[in-house]
């Protein structure tokens, strides 16, 4: 049974001619060039939306959303409890949600475990760490689906019988359906810390309900849909000419494909990640557990007595090696 038989319906508008899904004040259809459809009141949001209360974070600056009853609300992101309330909006309801696979105590035996590793981290880095409650968040990302047909070209070492040259002119052209391609859209997790978690995969992902997101804080969407097209069709590129390699024989040099993109879909959709926001000699550090597949990445202090350390050892180590080279 597919994900998204039970989702809720996305109220975008679709173009007339390709069924693609439209942002708001788009004039023409990003795939097909034809003429949006024009809303009769602009100011009237479309059906399906629901309310979103918004907290601000005044520390880092990170938007989340809870519901109002819930108590002792602390910035996931930072662990700071100043947060401001913003004024509610009605925006789309995400398409799907990734559940947590990894629960809290796991996450927090993993940051035991990272925190004890490292020969630059400080002796009492344990003893001397503040540490905050594990907190499970939902980042928002969109996924893009589409059809693909490509062409391909590419020189390869696979020559004809008899001939002179080593590399042959190769073409051919391909049709493939790419599905659930991730466009993170939070505005609180930098692109390498994101990258590091290792991304998510939608296979068992459930349709969004209240319920899901009831007692875990959501980020608020910081990339618009039509800004994360850009990064979507790169993504593409990118399993295209992945694809494209396995289809030319021998050995192979200047591939270039040229991909044609249509049925495009975006759908908002969330992804769990555990966050711990803890201090260690007033500075504040961050880690993370991807809340599917148990990665986990964050920053950590080091011992500038250590690195000194191991420059005097290495320094000694040549010296040594040069002293008996004289010999």
């Amino acid at each position: 049974m597919n994900c998204l038989d039970d989702a809720l319906a996305l109220p975008f508008p679709r173009c007339e001619r390709c069924g693609e899904l439209l942002d708001e004040g788009d004039l023409f259809c990003p795939s097909c060039g034809h003429e949006a459809p024009h809303s009769g009141d602009p100011e009237q949001a479309p059906a399906g939306r629901i309310q979103v209360h918004r907290f601000e974070c005044t520390g880092c600056g990170a938007t989340l959303t809870w519901e109002l009853e819930a108590q002792g609300l602390r910035c996931a992101f930072c662990g700071r409890t100043a947060l401001e309330e913003r004024e509610p909006v009605r925006l789309p309801p995400p398409r799907l949600v990734a559940l947590f696979q990894i629960d809290q105590a796991e996450a927090s035996t993993l940051f035991r475990t990272w925190l004890g590793h490292g020969f630059f981290r400080p002796g009492d880095l344990r003893h001397a760490s503040t540490v905050t409650e594990m907190r499970g968040v939902y980042l928002p990302c969109w996924s893009f689906s589409a059809d693909c047909h490509f062409y391909w070209t590419a020189d390869s070492d696979a020559t004809p019988p008899g001939a002179k040259a080593e590399w042959a002119p190769r073409f051919g052209e391909h049709e493939t359906w790419y599905e659930h391609v991730l466009v993170p859209a939070s505005g609180a997790l930098t692109a390498s810390e994101i990258g590091r978690l290792g991304g998510w995969t939608l296979d068992q992902a459930v349709p969004w309900a209240p319920e899901l997101v009831r007692d875990v804080p959501t980020e608020a969407f910081s990339v618009t849909r039509k800004r994360a097209r850009t990064q979507a069709f790169t993504a593409l590129e990118k399993l295209v000419r992945a694809d494209s390699k396995p289809k030319i024989p021998g050995g192979q040099r200047n591939v270039k494909v040229n991909p044609l993109y249509t049925k495009v879909e975006a759908w908002p959709v969330l992804v769990p990640v555990w966050i711990l926001a803890w201090e260690y000699r007033g500075k504040s550090h961050r880690f993370l557990v991807n809340g599917q597949s148990g990665k986990v990445t964050g920053t950590a202090p080091v011992s500038p007595w250590r690195i000194l350390g191991v420059i005097a050892l290495v320094i000694l180590f040549l010296l040594l090696v040069t002293l008996l080279a004289g010999k």
